[in-house]
C-alpha cells in the first residue's frame, strides 16, 4: 500500500487519477463530517467537498509536504465554505435592497451569475401564478393592473400572487426587512 507521499507525487507527475482516487478515498469522509459541521447543510457539504477535491487536483502543484493532505484538504474546503458564506451574505443584501427600492429593474440587473441561480431557484419554489407575477412585476416592472390584463385574471388575485410570492421569497433566501 502506497504511502500519502507516494500517491500525490504519482498524481503530480503523471496526472494519476487511479492514485487521486485513492487519496479521495482516503479522506473524503473525514472532509465532508468537517464541511457538515460547518454548515449543517449536506447539499451544500456535496457540493463544497467535490469543488474542494477538484481545486485540490488542480492545485497540487502548491501543495507543500510540510503539513498533512487532510489538512491542508480541510484548509481549501474551509475557505471555500467562507466563501460560499460571503456570497449568501450578499444575495441577502442585495435581496433586502432589491426588495426595499423602487429601483427594482436595475437591482434585478445588478445580480451576480452566483446571485441570479440563487433567485431562481427560489422563484422556482413558488407557484406558477405567483412566480409569473413576480417576475413580471419585478424583472419587466409591469405594474399590478398590466400584469392581470396580460394573465387575464382580476387585479386582487394579482396583487395577492405578488404579496404572498415575495413573503415566500424573503422566507427562502432568508432576507429580514423587519415588518415589512
Amino acid at each position: 500500500m502506497e504511502n500519502e507521499e507516494q500517491l500525490i507525487e504519482r498524481v503530480k507527475n503523471n496526472r494519476d487519477m487511479n492514485a487521486y482516487g485513492i487519496l479521495i478515498d482516503r479522506y473524503q469522509s473525514n472532509l465532508r463530517l468537517f464541511i457538515y459541521r460547518l454548515t449543517n447543510n449536506w447539499d451544500l457539504t456535496d457540493d463544497i467537498s467535490q469543488d474542494t477535491f477538484i481545486k485540490a487536483f488542480d492545485n497540487l502543484d502548491k501543495y507543500s509536504h510540510r503539513n498533512s493532505f487532510q489538512n491542508w484538504l480541510m484548509k481549501i474546503a474551509h475557505n471555500l465554505v467562507r466563501s460560499e458564506y460571503r456570497s449568501i451574505n450578499t444575495v441577502k443584501k442585495v435581496f433586502a435592497k432589491l426588495f426595499t427600492e423602487p429601483s427594482y429593474q436595475e437591482n434585478w440587473i445588478g445580480l451576480t451569475g452566483s446571485e441570479q441561480n440563487r433567485l431562481n431557484q427560489a422563484l422556482q419554489s413558488l407557484q406558477l401564478g405567483e412566480r409569473t407575477a413576480v417576475v413580471l412585476n419585478f424583472s419587466y416592472d409591469m405594474s399590478h393592473q398590466d400584469i392581470a390584463n396580460w394573465l387575464g385574471l382580476p387585479l386582487g388575485t394579482v396583487k395577492s400572487h405578488i404579496k404572498r410570492g415575495m413573503e415566500k421569497l424573503r422566507h427562502n433566501l432568508g432576507v429580514d426587512i423587519g415588518g415589512q
